[in-house]
């Protein structure tokens, strides 16, 4: 497990390491208001692609690890997987219709029939994207999982650094299109993986029980992602609903700097849920301490190093037309730390059968992000945005602890001294073996 989760986090700052170079690149090529016309429809493909799973790939994670070794598990998650690909572009075409048509100016607000084409593909694409990764994830190869959401970045680094320094530009809809090509690249690439590693068959054949299975499990998890992607997203949508394109693109750059913070949880959860579906009761009862605790005190020393570098960097790498993300951004970064505590606990959850559990914290954090929004953001702007989320984020942070005490019958306080206990041993022990 150490391996895995060493090898999510280096994977992690890879990637945000990438991120960071195509942010500075698009900081460069566009102002503050194109840069939140491609939030936006980034944003609104995001939430689209995860509702339209209707929580399958968290399903498939969640079989393949209790059923290890089935060839015949996986061949019905794939199956199960082919028939979902192939009706929800025609779904995901009628969402589209219905927003434009109902709501331009509070969702498409700013963007050209063009952009919201653009938007329409980059869902089909990130809807596919998700369920090749989560079947990487579910066969435990990560490396092949991490390659796969490394791609995209990697590829768009190849093209925007070389026009960055030609001093050549491109606009919003290039933009999207350099995004779209770079996942669809990355999706094939993952099909190869399945098809040559683990001989994934694609056939259509669905197995019997696979409502159950499948779309049961898979309907409880997906109101909790759509919960977690609206938690994460949402403010971005309101922003730009209630102040302009440039008020999102500036708000957008703080919210990508303090999820810098998020890259060693998002490790951890990621190997968290399905290492602990198919755990022993001796590791279930350690892993949720050394988890947390491993989780949460790195993630307070990344906060620590955002303090002190994000009031200068900020200006310095993106330009001064997007100094004023540099408030936003150290406002989110206390609510990064209430966001660490929820990942893990709700991969623990899941892992456990009770995807649920994520479901029902973070719409009560969703709540507080759409009351908190609309009561601040009109007075105090990006800065109120980012009071609400981290407000929101510690929010859910604190449901979900209760929730964990209640299914698990574990006390929070049993829960916070192992944080502070298994970590520790983990580490007496490592060095014990070393001076062995």
């Amino acid at each position: 497990m150490r391996k895995h989760i060493q090898s999510n986090f280096a994977n992690q700052i890879y990637i945000y390491i990438l991120k960071i170079a195509t942010s500075f690149c698009f900081a460069r090529m566009l102002l503050p208001a194109q840069r939140g016309e491609v939030t936006i429809g980034m944003t609104i493909a995001i939430l689209l692609s995860g509702l339209a799973t209707l929580g399958v790939p968290s399903a498939i994670v969640y079989n393949i690890n209790r059923h290890k070794n089935d060839p015949e598990t996986l061949k019905d998650s794939v199956a199960v997987s082919l028939r979902f690909l192939y009706g929800m572009p025609f779904v995901l075409a009628l969402a589209y219709l219905f927003l434009e048509a109902v709501a331009h100016n509070q969702v498409f607000k700013g963007l050209s029939p063009a952009l919201i084409f653009s938007s329409y593909i980059q869902c089909i694409i990130g809807l596919a994207h998700g369920f090749v990764t989560n079947a990487l994830m579910g066969l435990m190869n990560f490396p092949g999982r991490n390659n796969a959401l490394l791609l995209p970045y990697f590829l768009q680094v190849l093209v925007l650094v070389p026009l960055w320094l030609l001093h050549r530009s491109l606009n919003t809809l290039q933009v999207m299109y350099l995004y779209n090509i770079a996942t669809l690249m990355a999706v094939g690439y993952a099909l190869v993986v399945l098809k040559r590693k683990h001989g994934v068959v694609y056939h259509w054949k669905l197995p019997e029980n696979w409502v159950s299975q499948y779309v049961h499990y898979g309907l409880k998890s997906c109101l909790s992602n759509l919960a977690q992607q609206l938690n994460y997203r949402l403010d971005a949508l309101i922003v730009n609903a209630l102040l302009s394109n440039a008020a999102t693109g500036l708000y957008s750059n703080a919210v990508s700097m303090a999820e810098l913070v998020l890259f060693i949880p998002s490790s951890i959860a990621a190997v968290l849920q399905p290492k602990i579906a198919g755990a022993t009761e001796k590791e279930k009862a350690t892993l949720p301490g050394l988890m947390m605790g491993t989780a949460f005190s790195l993630s307070a020393v990344g906060l620590l190093g955002s303090l002190i570098v994000m009031p200068w960097f900020i200006p310095w790498f993106y330009g001064k037309p997007y100094a004023g993300a540099v408030a936003p951004a150290l406002w989110l970064l206390p609510g990064m730390m209430g966001l660490a505590v929820t990942k893990v606990l709700t991969a623990l959850m899941s892992g456990l059968g009770k995807p649920q559990v994520s479901a029902y914290a973070t719409l009560s954090g969703l709540c507080a992000t759409i009351i908190l929004d609309y009561a601040l953001i009109p007075k105090f702007g990006i800065v109120g945005a980012a009071w609400a989320s981290s407000i929101a984020y510690w929010w859910s942070a604190l449901t979900v602890l209760l929730l964990y005490r209640v299914h698990t019958k574990d006390s929070i306080s049993s829960l916070l001294v192992a944080s502070v206990r298994e970590p520790h041993r983990w580490v007496q022990g490592k060095l014990a073996a070393r001076n062995i």
